[in-house]
């Protein structure tokens, strides 16, 4: 699909993808209050953590609830 619409030169070009927002962080998966809404210090690292990212080892699981 992506092959396709970048060669496409005549005409605008959409790609509609199934998504699930925030998905592979728990806190965040599927959760429509999180839209727009930015996670505070112990919330991102969580996150990162979650996602295979160095996080801030200062914070728990616990704490970012």
């Amino acid at each position: 699909a992506l092959d396709q619409a970048r060669a496409e030169e005549e005409r605008p070009t959409v790609i509609v993808a199934a998504t699930v927002k925030g998905r592979g962080v728990e806190l965040f998966e599927d959760k429509a209050e999180w839209h727009g809404k930015a996670p505070n210090d112990k919330q991102l690292a969580m996150a990162l953590r979650e996602l295979g990212e160095p996080g801030d080892e200062r914070y728990s699981e616990e704490d970012a609830r």
